[in-house]
């Protein structure tokens, strides 16, 4: 397939890791753990490998899932 590379730990993009600004037991941490759990094969099954590289279907589902735990339905404003 063809993702763009999805490291979550990272630290050299903004220079900090959310443990570091968000507080502990904080809902992104929850929904995290949750998706990270979650068996997403399919999902790698149904995206086509032309054109641009896609975002990994687990970060995708980390922002819907959030922005729909703390009520943003929208897809601009997410």
């Amino acid at each position: 397939m063809n993702y763009r590379d999805y490291q979550p730990q990272q630290k050299e993009l903004f220079g900090y890791r959310p443990e570091d600004v968000l507080e502990e037991g904080h809902l992104a941490f929850f929904i995290d753990e949750m998706v990270e759990n979650l068996s997403i094969e399919s999902f790698y099954d149904r995206t086509q490998s032309a054109g641009n590289s896609a975002y990994d279907p687990r970060i995708m589902l980390k922002l819907l899932f959030l922005g729909y735990a703390i009520g943003i339905t929208s897809s601009r404003k997410l």
